[in-house]
């Protein structure tokens, strides 16, 4: 919570205390505390975890290297303000401009528009700009970036490996005709939150073959998949989409704002590629505004299975959408896919069920997990389900898209996908916890509030812990006299019962926060049944 933007009053009063110190005493006017009353105080953190702070000398492709290449686990790799042009080796795309391999460290950028990266050379698949090799009980994150397509790369960021707990956040990715923003391949999940992608989607694999993913369960609303939440997306380009997918990947897309583009879902393709195995889309905004793209539908899958609710569709302006959602399978007309063939009834790897028309196709839509490794067997049916849906603020189902009549016997409502809410279905917590990083909660006292607090995130020796905290309805001056502990909790006294008490904490890097969480709380000195304890958004 911003409080001087909120309140108009800057009245931040720090208190420097060195550990087991006693604070000075300190008072706000009367006429200043009327209108707010605030305190701040900054205690230095208690047994710093461990992880190192780097600094890069600069944002030189070079520097940054050797700053990576300086870190161990758990170490910040800090990069400054500036704008730097990376190239890759002339010849050979395979080879990145930055590599992060097996390490679990976080390389953090100044911020969007203050460390600004753009793209010299590169053209190929596998060029990226930084490759991150990961590592299972590695945790690594990247965020404070401007990547910026200047060139012919072709990704940003790319992930591979068996990373379970990766964070790419609040970074900027921008190209003027579109491209890779993140790659992510293997068996690696994460999440991907708070950026801004101009031009720019996310593209998931599991692997190119896909194979391993089609054999393991389902596991929809757990952690095992990756998370795209709470990103703006917009784009003025026809060929770039938000999210893409293919060879058994599992994502999750949530709580985003997407312009003038759409999420997507390949089924089985060339080369033997296997298609997308789950897809959660809930809680999206998708619109419009005035370009010359056209915008088709809000979601187009071709495989797989999961579930579609509480979209919304907004056409505002420029070419509208003109539906929520396509739902189809190419191999219905012999389309997309000259490995696998048609899925007419000859083509052994689908179902051939007699009369079906080959159905069901194999990695089509409403079907899951492979019963076995071999190249002919059956999947399991796991209808596509979708609810609460809207289009103009109207109600929407989703129907068979499929290209040809023959087709329509592939994808059938009722069977392959359902109109309606999953019954065995719980979203995955939001935000996602890997977001969390920093949890404060308050339990209120006799004129006090006891404060403690919980980190998920490894942060610099170097790091403070400073309490802010206000009431807009106090008519005395607070002071501030007890000692701060070393421990990650701390007793505020001598406040006012049954007032709020707005209380933000924060994780400082000299005077910079880098995690904060506030709560609200109000002192009491009788018990009641009310909530005396609100957490802030």
């Amino acid at each position: 919570m911003d409080i001087h933007r909120m309140l108009g009053l800057v009245l931040v009063l720090v208190l420097l205390v060195a550990p087991g110190g006693a604070a000075p005493v300190v008072a706000l006017p009367s006429a200043e505390a009327s209108a707010l009353a605030q305190v701040s105080a900054v205690v230095q953190v208690a047994a710093a975890p461990a992880g190192n702070v780097i600094y890069a000398a600069s944002c030189s492709q070079g520097d940054v290297q050797n700053a990576i290449d300086a870190a161990s686990d758990g170490d910040f790799v800090v990069v400054p303000a500036g704008a730097c042009a990376w190239t890759t080796p002339p010849g050979d795309d395979s080879v990145p401009a930055i590599s992060i391999d097996g390490k679990g460290i976080t390389l953090q950028g100044a911020g969007i528009g203050q460390t600004v990266i753009t793209d010299a050379t590169g053209t190929g698949w596998n060029n990226s700009l930084i490759r991150v090799d990961g590592v299972e009980g590695k945790p690594f994150r990247i965020t404070g970036f401007s990547i910026r397509k200047a060139g012919t790369v072709t990704t940003g960021i790319a992930i591979h490996g068996d990373c379970k707990n990766f964070r790419v956040d609040q970074n900027e990715f921008d190209s003027d005709d579109g491209y890779t923003s993140i790659y992510v391949s293997g068996y690696t999940y994460g999440v991907i939150d708070h950026n801004d992608f101009i031009n720019g989607r996310v593209l998931v694999f599991e692997s190119l073959a896909g194979d391993e993913s089609w054999q393991r369960p389902l596991t929809l609303g757990s952690a095992n998949a990756v998370y795209v939440e709470d990103n703006y997306y917009y784009s003025d380009v026809f060929s770039t989409n938000a999210i893409d997918s293919n060879g058994g990947a599992r994502w999750v897309f949530r709580y985003n704002m997407v312009v003038n583009t759409y999420c997507e879902a390949h089924g089985l393709q060339n080369a033997g590629q296997r298609g997308t195995f789950s897809y959660e889309l809930y809680e999206n905004t998708f619109t419009t505004a005035d370009n010359p793209r056209n915008n088709w539908v809000a979601f187009y899958t071709r495989g797989g299975t999961g579930v579609l609710f509480n979209n919304a569709v907004i056409n505002a302006a420029g070419d509208p959408f003109n539906d929520f959602a396509a739902v189809q399978d190419n191999r219905s007309c012999g389309l997309a896919s000259t490995h696998w063939g048609p899925c007419d009834g000859t083509s052994p790897c689908d179902g051939n069920t007699p009369g079906m028309s080959g159905y069901p196709c194999r990695d089509q839509v409403g079907r899951s997990t492979d019963f076995s490794g071999a190249e002919v067997h059956p999947q399991a049916l796991e209808p596509l389900y979708a609810w609460n849906n809207t289009f103009d603020g109207n109600p929407v189902a989703i129907e068979s898209r499929d290209i040809c009549d023959l087709s329509l016997e592939h994808v059938i409502e009722g069977r392959d996908f359902i109109n309606g809410v999953r019954p065995d279905y719980t979203p995955y917590v939001y935000p996602h916890p890997l977001t969390w990083e920093l949890d404060l909660t308050g339990a209120p006292g006799n004129q006090t509030a006891q404060l403690s607090w919980t980190v998920h995130a490894y942060l610099p020796p170097t790091t403070t812990w400073r309490i802010d905290y206000y009431t807009t309805t106090a008519t005395a001056p607070l002071t501030a006299t007890d000692p701060f502990s070393i421990t990650r909790a701390h007793t505020l006294t001598g406040l006012t019962n049954y007032q709020w008490y707005t209380v933000t904490l924060s994780a400082m890097v000299g005077p910079t926060p880098i995690l904060t969480d506030t709560v609200r709380v109000m002192p009491t000195d009788i018990f009641v049944c009310l909530p005396l304890v609100m957490k802030e958004d």
